[in-house]
Order: structure tokens, then C-alpha cells, then sequence
């Protein structure tokens, strides 16, 4: 999962950066991700928590796999604890 696309890891991560704080809007579309993927995503781009450069990289994370955030697997959101 190097390239997603034809976009490259700094590419991906430069496309994110820009996008990451902006606030939500009423009647937008977004997806939700699984939290631990997409934190094996910023280290393999080199993002850290607060949003900024990281020297060192991490793996190529796997397949992205939402399944954990749904209780039927398909439609329903899990509840948060």
C-alpha cells in the first residue's frame, strides 16, 4: 500500500495534512476509519500526533479494515464505551 491511487506517501500525507483539522459542516460526507489503521498510517507517512513532521517511519500499514466500528459488519455503528 505504498501508493494508494498514484499518490505516493508524501503526496498522501500532504493531501491529509491539509485536510485534517478542518471542522465539519452540516450536510458534508465523511467516512470514519479505524483508529488504530490510521495511526499505523501517520507513522508509516511520517505524521505525528500533532500533525506535524516525523523523522522516523514506520511499516506500510495493511488493508484498511472498518469492520471493528460496525455491529453487523455492514451498516450499524458501534457505540462508543
Amino acid at each position: 500500500m505504498t501508493e494508494y491511487y498514484g499518490y505516493g506517501p508524501k503526496a498522501q500525507k500532504r493531501l491529509i495534512k491539509a485536510r485534517i483539522n478542518v471542522p465539519l459542516q452540516d450536510h458534508q460526507e465523511w467516512c470514519i476509519i479505524n483508529a488504530i489503521w490510521f495511526q499505523q498510517w501517520k507513522d508509516f507517512v511520517g505524521l505525528r500526533e500533532d500533525n506535524e513532521e516525523k523523522r522516523d517511519k514506520g511499516p506500510t500499514p495493511a488493508e484498511i479494515n472498518n469492520n471493528g466500528l460496525l455491529l453487523d459488519g455492514l451498516s450499524n455503528l458501534t457505540k462508543s464505551t
